[in-house]
């Protein structure tokens, strides 16, 4: 081994091993002639990369165990424990793809960096590392030559990360980062077939972003941030009609009248882990009564979790 790549590696090891700086270490070594050395450090970077998620998703986990309880529903988004599972998947399926087939071992490699960084986007809600996650997808599903219905729906990602960024949402960003991962995992699933000489799988349309789940977000963490009557009742109204409602039409959060009321505020518990009670009550005394009544007892039964229990009621 030339005494420049030694020293090259004894550096990296003593820094500790960083999946990146393996890579291009494993240029240097096949370009110096040591294509099996090469080999085993590619592997080494994908060991650590899949070690990677697994840390993220056993933080997920405990963070879920010991976080407060949210409201039961059916219709959720992805927590933090689920994205970081679908990037374990994803890692997992492009390491085989690797192993199998050295030809795909660079979309291989950035499938699985787009898993791990999609973890991460999810367990910190930075609006910045989920805009990382949705341009390394789709440069994952790029160089893998995946399917059309993956690579639109990338393109979709990265369109919603960029509208996370520009408005600062942290709960946007995990939708975001739940949308990649499952992009890198249909990207890397794909590589594992071929890898085997196999058709792809018939996988289900990769998972694209929520828009009712998008606007929710947006529209209560406005309401955090400003209090009620100071609101965007744009954002309300967009997110009404994304249920939709109209201007005469009731639809699953109400009419789309811009206000935020009890109905609006319980269809976006399916999207939101904490919403803010409700800013609009009925106008009828007898049943502002009933839906003031109704909403409280959910408080207090914890059904709905409110981000400032009572505070406007």
């Amino acid at each position: 081994m030339p005494p420049e790549l030694a020293a090259q590696l004894a550096k990296v090891l003593a820094e500790g091993p960083d999946p990146a700086k393996l890579d291009d270490l494993a240029d240097g070594y096949l370009n110096a002639g040591f294509p099996d050395a090469a080999q085993q450090l590619r592997n080494r970077a994908m060991a650590l990369r899949a070690a990677e998620t697994a840390r993220l998703t056993a933080q997920a986990v405990q963070q879920t165990m010991t976080g407060p309880p949210s409201a039961p529903t059916t219709q959720s988004p992805p927590t933090t424990a689920e994205t970081s599972a679908v990037a374990r998947q994803a890692t997992e399926s492009a390491t085989r793809a690797a192993a199998a087939d050295p030809a795909l071992q660079q979309a291989a490699e950035q499938a699985a960096t787009a898993a791990v960084t999609a973890a991460r986007a999810a367990a910190t809600a930075n609006p910045a590392t989920a805009v990382e996650a949705a341009r390394q997808t789709a440069q994952a599903a790029a160089t893998a030559s995946a399917s059309p219905s993956v690579q639109a729906a990338a393109q979709q990602v990265i369109q919603a990360a960029n509208e996370a960024a520009q408005s600062n949402n942290p709960a946007a960003a995990q939708q975001v980062a739940s949308a990649a991962a499952d992009v890198a995992r249909q990207t890397a699933i794909e590589l594992d077939a071929r890898s085997q000489n196999m058709p792809p799988p018939p996988a289900p349309t990769p998972a694209v972003l929520n828009k009712a789940a998008e606007l929710a977000a947006r529209m209560t963490e406005n309401i955090r941030a400003k209090g009620c009557w100071k609101e965007d009742r744009s954002l309300v109204k967009a997110y009404q009609e994304s249920e939709g409602g109209t201007a005469t039409l009731a639809g699953r959060a109400g009419k789309a009248d811009g206000l935020y009321g009890p109905k609006t505020a319980l269809a976006a518990m399916a999207h939101v882990p904490k919403v803010p009670a409700p800013c609009y009550w009925p106008s009828q005394s007898t049943a502002k009564a009933a839906a003031v009544k109704q909403w409280a007892d959910l408080v207090k039964s914890g059904k709905v979790v409110v981000g400032q229990v009572g505070a406007f009621l």
